[in-house]
């Protein structure tokens, strides 16, 4: 925050001070075994990655991803990616994720389109 505050004209400065929204953590974020910033590297580059992952009734699976973004969503850090096994998207926690790889296939130039929908499969509709 000190930085954004340092970076801001004296006008902004003052708004950011006395915001009315804000936000905190009050439980202990999950240990990674996945630095994230591979991850979002990989969706930048559009290229595929081999994932190891185990899911909430600790099964065990291998996939292949696209991925597409990392956002945060119910206190984890989340994949939205494109799964090429089940040819549908799919999210998965980055504390579940116990190795990656990046590979050597492209998906380019189908991110955007895969990201548009894999929102729309994601978010509810609204009326």
């Amino acid at each position: 925050m000190a930085k954004l505050h340092g970076s801001l004209p004296p006008r902004l400065q003052n708004h950011l001070k006395h915001a009315v929204l804000h936000v905190k953590r009050f439980s202990t974020p999950a240990k990674l075994s996945v630095d994230p910033a591979v991850i979002r590297k990989a969706a930048w580059q559009e290229l595929a990655l081999d994932i190891d992952y185990t899911d909430v009734k600790d099964r065990q699976s291998s996939r292949r991803v696209y991925p597409l973004s990392i956002v945060y969503m119910d206190n984890s850090l989340i994949l939205i990616s494109y799964c090429c096994l089940r040819q549908a998207t799919r999210v998965f926690r980055l504390d579940r994720i116990d190795k990656l790889k990046v590979s050597d296939e492209s998906f380019q130039p189908k991110r955007v389109r895969l990201l548009a929908q894999a929102l729309k499969d994601i978010v509810p509709a609204t009326d």
